[in-house]
């Protein structure tokens, strides 16, 4: 059976989110097409997406995948990161979903960040910073309590790698305090941006505003 070839399909100006998909590709030594689009570009790509919104996946040049998470799911199971029984998957499942709502939360701070509003910015991550740290309070007492240094089992999942990413990126734009009472939180961030795959991506990738 020949391997099959995939296409990443996200907007150039931020890592948005796609991001976390990238570190499992990388993580796994997958190859695939980090296929980037700017805004000018857009409107001509646009009626070749499902939802018509980005991310999508191309397999093998003919079937397409919507939504990072279905994507991100689709990426764990190839590449081994989605846990050793249908439990771990399902707590995987749990801790993307909680993930997600503190991407959902943060989309304000975001659009501020765009504007190149600072004042904005403040404002708006102040009205949800409480929220973000009790979900990664949550985070934190997971960690312990697995007492593996990952989320979910013995190894690295797709929990870790939406969960660390995302968590980098408010350290690097947004707070750089987010995590300073949050030491495992912290160190699983370090680990999954040392993986093999991962650093050397991170080295190279584009610089992008958010």
């Amino acid at each position: 059976m020949s391997t099959p070839s995939y296409k990443l399909y996200g907007f150039d100006s931020a890592k948005t989110r796609p991001e976390f998909i990238r570190y499992m590709f990388h993580a796994a030594n997958i190859p695939f097409d980090d296929f980037r689009i700017t805004q000018e570009e857009w409107p001509k790509y646009k009626p070749k997406m499902p939802m018509g919104q980005l991310p999508v996946l191309e397999i093998d040049g003919k079937r397409m995948l919507p939504q990072s998470i279905s994507i991100g799911r689709y990426i764990a199971k190839k590449g081994h990161f989605y846990g050793a029984t249908a439990y771990e998957s399902a707590l995987i499942d749990s801790i993307c979903d909680l993930n997600n709502d503190v991407v959902l939360k943060v989309y304000p701070v975001m659009h501020a960040i765009f504007a190149q509003n600072d004042d904005l910015k403040e404002e708006e991550w102040n009205k949800v910073k409480d929220e973000v740290l009790k979900k990664y309070e949550f985070l934190e007492k997971t960690l312990k309590k697995n007492g593996t240094g990952w989320l979910v089992g013995k190894k690295v999942t797709m929990a870790d790698f939406f969960v660390a990413e995302f968590a980098s990126r408010l350290i690097e734009h947004i707070d750089d305090t987010v995590l300073d009472d949050l030491p495992l939180m912290k160190k699983l961030m370090k680990t999954v941006h040392a993986l093999p795959g991962v650093k050397e991506y991170i080295a190279d990738r584009p610089k992008t505003l958010w």
